[in-house]
C-alpha cells in the first residue's frame, strides 16, 4: 500500500520490489510510472468589462494544475450571462453594476480536485446620447453647445454630420463656430466610448439657425411740433421673434414702445439722429442698432427755418405755379392737396388766427 500526501508534482519512476518467505528468499522488482499533478487553480485574474444590451463574448476563464479536462461553473454572474462547462462566459447583460463572480474549476482526477477564485466583473449602462435638443443659432452670431453622453465607459469621442456651414464639433462634444447659412438642420451626433470593443450610439438632433437680425426701416416720417406723431413703426427681420425695441436720441415728447412704435407729441423742431435698437428672443439674445433721422417741423414751416412766415407762403405759391417740385410739408392743412387752402392756412397762422 502506497499512501501519504505528495508535496511535489512531477513524473516519477517508482521501482517496487517484492520478497517472499523462502529461505533463501525470492525477490522480484518492477518499475512503475507515477504521475503527481499539482493542485488545480484558476489562472485568470480578471474579466473584461461589459455593457448592458451588448453581446458579451471572449471571456474564457483558464485553469492550471490538476488533471484536464476541467469542468467549470460560476456564481454571481449578472443577469443575461452564463458560463459554459468549458469556462466561457457569454450572453448579453441586462443590468449594470460591479459584480463579484466566484468561478469554480473541477479537474478529472479521482477523487477530483477543486479550486475557486473571485473575479470582478464591471457592467456599464447602455451608451446613449443624453442631449435631446440643440440651442438655436443665428447667422453671423457665435454659437456654442455641448452634446452630452451617458452610459458606456468614459472618456467618449463624439462626432457630428449635417451641421450648418460654419459650425463644427470637437471630439469632446462641443459644437462651436459662427453659422453662415440659415435653415432647419438635422444633425446626427455619434458618441463612441472606451470599451474594447468600443460601443457606439447615435442621435438625430434638430438645429435651427435664424437669418441675421437687422433693422430694415431706413427712414422715419417727418413730424410737426405740437401735433400728435403716430404710425412710425420701426421694422426688423431675421433673428428670433418676438423683438424688444428701444430708442436713444428721441426729441422731447416722443417715446418708443417695446413693440417698435414711436409716438407722442414733439415739442421742438429740428433734425434728430435717433438710434433704434432691437433685441431678439434668442438665448443669448442678439442686439442690433441703426441710426435714423427724424425731422420735426413747425406746422406751416415749409422751408424748414422753424417759423411759419411769408417765406413759407411764397414757397407754397411756387409749388402751386409749378415753379418748384411738391413737398409734402406744403400740405399744411392736411387735405391731401397743395393749393391756396394751404396758403390761407399759413397766412392765418402768421396773423395769429
Amino acid at each position: 500500500v502506497i499512501s501519504g500526501t505528495p508535496t511535489v508534482a512531477g513524473d516519477y519512476s517508482v521501482t517496487v520490489t517484492v520478497r517472499d518467505s523462502f529461505v533463501p528468499a525470492g525477490m522480484a522488482s518492477r518499475v512503475l510510472p507515477l504521475k503527481v499533478y499539482g493542485p488545480p487553480q484558476v489562472v485568470t485574474d480578471s474579466l473584461p468589462e461589459g455593457k448592458v444590451g451588448v453581446s458579451y463574448s471572449g471571456a474564457t476563464v483558464l485553469a492550471g494544475g490538476g488533471k484536464a479536462p476541467y469542468s467549470w461553473s460560476a456564481a454571481g454572474l449578472p443577469g443575461g450571462l452564463s458560463m459554459s462547462a468549458g469556462g466561457v462566459i457569454s450572453g448579453t447583460p441586462t443590468a449594470s453594476g460591479d459584480y463579484s463572480v466566484t468561478v469554480t474549476v473541477v479537474d478529472s482526477l479521482v477523487p477530483a480536485g477543486t479550486a475557486n477564485r473571485v473575479l470582478a466583473l464591471k457592467v456599464y449602462p447602455a451608451l446613449e446620447v443624453v442631449t435631446a435638443s440643440l440651442a438655436e443659432g443665428e447667422v453671423g452670431l457665435a454659437y456654442s453647445a455641448t452634446v452630452l453622453a451617458g452610459g458606456g465607459k468614459a472618456p467618449y469621442t463624439r462626432s457630428a454630420i449635417g451641421l450648418p456651414a460654419g459650425l463644427s464639433m470637437s471630439a469632446g462634444g462641443v459644437i462651436s463656430g459662427t453659422p453662415t447659412a440659415s435653415g432647419d438642420y438635422s444633425v446626427t451626433v455619434t458618441v463612441v466610448d472606451s470599451l474594447v470593443p468600443a460601443g457606439t450610439a447615435n442621435r438625430v438632433l434638430a438645429l435651427k439657425v435664424y437669418p441675421a437680425l437687422e433693422v430694415v426701416t431706413g427712414s422715419l416720417p417727418e413730424g410737426k411740433v405740437g401735433v400728435l406723431y403716430s404710425g412710425a413703426t420701426v421694422v426688423a427681420t431675421g433673428g428670433k421673434a418676438p423683438y424688444s425695441w428701444s430708442a436713444a436720441g428721441l426729441p422731447v415728447g416722443l417715446s418708443m414702445s417695446a413693440g417698435g412704435v414711436i409716438s407722442g407729441t414733439p415739442t421742438a423742431f429740428g433734425d434728430y439722429s435717433v438710434t433704434v435698437t432691437v433685441v431678439d428672443s434668442l438665448v443669448p439674445a442678439r442686439t442690433v442698432s441703426r441710426a435714423l433721422v427724424l425731422r420735426l417741423r413747425v406746422q406751416g414751416d415749409v422751408n424748414g427755418d422753424g417759423l411759419a412766415d411769408m417765406g413759407d407762403v411764397i414757397r407754397i405759391e411756387r409749388m402751386i405755379l409749378g415753379l418748384e417740385g411738391p413737398d409734402s410739408a406744403a400740405d399744411v392743412n392736411g387735405d391731401g392737396h397743395i393749393d391756396m387752402g394751404d396758403v390761407i392756412w399759413v397766412e392765418l397762422k402768421i396773423v395769429g388766427s
